[in-house]
Order: structure tokens, then sequence, then C-alpha cells
């Protein structure tokens, strides 16, 4: 058989283009894979992080505690937590810096963490309890990981009598006076977890007290970053009005936020959303709140 120059160029155009078809498919195959394993991933990550959340509404003492998280389509790092103590109960919120995996890996350490050491001593100081669980992250995720995941949070302490003790930085607190319904805000003073080794010096404990009625809001950046079409953030206003105007139970707060930001950006979350609320059920008058320890 014989085949001319003008043969040859057609077979050799037709075996590239083969050539070229097999390349697009072997890349199509790897990316494929890819993106199960990053959903796997993924899904991995969301049962880490919705299996760690506490069931509510919590009964605590004195305390009725309610928290709701809302994840976005892409993993993230939200975090809360209540956990029981024979002199009161402990309450953390933060958030993982990143997505997927290895946020979903911090989130389980410092969950862990947490529980062992109030458990261990329900008479700590949060911010004992904080600068040992930023040198577990610094080691794990700094130095064996070779990750850059940090975390903020806040951690109280409840004492007793509607007293908290805090530390931690994470978004401010509300807190919402039933006598003036109004709110307040409290500011989270320290620094990110996981970033440096010791943070003793940025750390310290602060105290807010509620009176009988009075609610503590606490939530992740998810809420008030999340923006409508014009680009505009909900932000802390929409936030307080949306507290401010909500009545009956505690749960009415948690809907009345979140469908506040509903209304207000109808688009698919950016961010998880988080959203606690702890109520006083009842308490004589008390000191102000935000005073250092």
């Amino acid at each position: 058989l014989r085949v001319d120059a003008q043969g040859r160029d057609e077979i050799g155009d037709v075996a590239r283009q083969f050539n070229r078809m097999l390349d697009e498919i072997a890349r199509s195959r790897d990316s494929l894979k890819a993106k199960e394993r990053l959903e796997k991933e993924l899904e991995v990550a969301q049962v880490i992080q919705t299996s760690v959340l506490p069931p509510t509404p919590i009964e605590a003492g004195e305390l009725n505690i309610v928290g709701r998280m809302l994840t976005a389509e892409e993993v993230g790092g939200d975090y809360f937590d209540v956990v029981s103590s024979p002199l009161g109960c402990w309450v953390a919120i933060g958030d993982v810096s990143g997505h997927g995996l290895t946020s979903g890996l911090v989130m389980l350490m410092v969950q862990s963490s947490i529980a062992s050491l109030t458990q261990r001593d329900p008479e700590a100081s949060p911010s004992d309890v904080l600068e040992h669980v930023n040198r577990l992250l610094h080691e794990n995720v700094r130095m064996r990981l070779r990750a850059r995941e940090h975390m903020t949070l806040t951690l109280l302490r409840h004492m007793g009598h509607g007293r908290f003790l805090f530390a931690g930085a994470h978004e401010e607190m509300i807190v919402w006076r039933k006598a003036t319904n109004h709110c307040e805000l409290v500011q989270t003073p320290g620094t990110w977890l996981g970033v440096r080794r010791e943070i003793g010096k940025y750390t310290h404990d602060s105290e807010l007290v509620l009176d009988g009625g009075d609610r503590l809001i606490l939530y992740t950046d998810g809420i008030t970053e999340q923006r409508n079409g014009a680009r505009e953030q909900f932000g802390l206003d929409r936030f307080t009005a949306a507290v401010e105007s909500s009545r009956g139970e505690i749960d009415t707060v948690v809907a009345s936020v979140l469908d506040a930001v509903d209304r207000f950006s109808p688009t698919p979350r950016g961010d998880d959303q988080t959203i606690v609320v702890v109520e006083r059920i009842s308490a004589p008058r008390s000191p102000a709140l935000g005073q250092n320890t």
C-alpha cells in the first residue's frame, strides 16, 4: 500500500487530533477525580463541623441557650459549643480561617481541648484555657501540619447570678437589656489563636453581667458581612434592630435575625452564618458590664 505525501499529512493530522483527544480525556479524568476528592473532603469537613455542635435549646441553671448554624456551599469554619460545669457552664464561639478539611480538623481540636480543659478544671479562667488551646493549635497546625489556619475565638465562663468571665478575640458581643429594649456592644479584646505560641500578654479576662431577662447574642461574621446586590453589608445596625424588634422566646431572636438577613440579601450565603442567644431567666440587679478582672 502506497501513501503519497498528502495522505501522510492527513494521517498525521488525524493522529495528532486523536492524541489531543486522549490528552483531553486524561485531563478530564484527572479533573473529575480531583473534583470527587474535593467533594468528599468537603463532605467530611461538613460532618465534622455539624457533629461537634451541641443540641439546643439548652437549659443550664439560670440560663436558656439556643444556637443555630447555616452552612455555606463551601464548608467554612464556624464553631460554637456549650460545656456544662458543676459551677455553671462554658460557652464558646469562633471561626477558623479558610475552608475545607483542615479547618474542620482545627475546629475538632479546639472543641475537644476546650471540653477537656474545662472539665478538668471547672474553676479555670477563660484566659488560661485559651492560652493552653493556643499552644495546642500552634504546635499541631503550624509545626506539624505546616498549615496557616488560625482562629478567632471568645470563651465565656458562666459564674452564676448572671456573671460571666470572658476572654479571646472574636466579633463584638451584643447584650440586649430587657429593661430598656436596647442593645449594648461588648468588645472582645485579645488576639487570634494559632498564630504565635504564646499569647499571655495579649489575653486577659473581662466581665459582663446579665440581669433577669437580659440576652447575650453571639454570632459569626457570616451574618454581619453578608452582602446584598448593591454590595452593602448587613452590618451591626441591622443586626441589633432585628434583635430589638423580636418578641417572645429566645428562638424568635434567632429566627428574626436570620429572616432579616434573608430579606436583606436573597443571594446565596457567602460564608457560614452562626448565631447563639443566651438568656438569663431571672436575677437581681447587677453591676455594669465589660469590667476587666
